[in-house]
């Protein structure tokens, strides 16, 4: 569930180690957004979704809309706020919820990162701006991640960039849709391991 608090969507996940904050993404075509009413005096609201037109109605008892079995992409919403009488109080413009392919990249030490780029960050709490832009997507949704063999075998280095980046410019180009593909790589971590990590999961 999407809370509607912010003006621009933002995911923060746990890691292994701190967390990366990336743009909105999620598989599941249907968008649900909780409205939270913050003005005393709102009682009702309107949710246009912008790209189609679509207009869903929240009140105080029922604060919850649906928007289901989108087509993947980028979508915004505005949010009117009225009072009991109807009047406008305050409108919120909410951007960049977006569906598409969320992958999960299980593998060892290629692909956590270990002949990428790498680099040293003090706060793991991650996001694009804390990396040059050549080792970040063009949607700012792939960047280095916390690398969890790192202190082992390159104690100087505790975040890879691998080729999530290039991958998620490659798919979203040819898919046309938005990509995010998260790194749970850990070097000397073989299929069979992985295997049996999801099955005891």
């Amino acid at each position: 569930m999407l809370d509607i608090a912010g003006h621009r969507s933002l995911l923060q996940i746990e890691d292994i180690q701190g967390s990366y904050t990336i743009p909105h993404i999620q598989s599941s075509r249907d968008l649900d957004f909780e409205v939270t009413f913050s003005h005393p005096s709102a009682v009702a609201a309107r949710v246009e979704l912008l790209q189609n037109g679509l207009i869903r109605e929240a009140s105080r008892q029922a604060t919850t809309v649906r928007y289901p079995a989108l087509t993947p992409g980028e979508y915004d919403i505005r949010v009117s706020f009225h009072d009991k009488d109807g009047t406008l109080i305050s409108e919120e413009l909410h951007t960049g919820f977006a569906i598409g392919t969320v992958i999960g990249a299980i593998g060892d030490s290629i692909t956590e990162g270990y002949h990428g780029k790498g680099y040293w960050r003090d706060n793991l709490n991650l996001t694009a701006a804390d990396f040059p832009s050549e080792s970040v997507s063009k949607d700012g949704r792939n960047f280095p991640q916390f690398s969890p063999t790192t202190h082992v075998h390159r104690p100087k280095i505790n975040c890879y960039v691998s080729w999530m980046p290039r991958l998620n410019d490659l798919l979203s180009a040819q898919w046309q849709h938005p990509v995010f593909i998260a790194n749970e790589a850990g070097m000397e971590l073989m299929a069979d391991l992985w295997a049996e990590a999801l099955f005891k999961a």
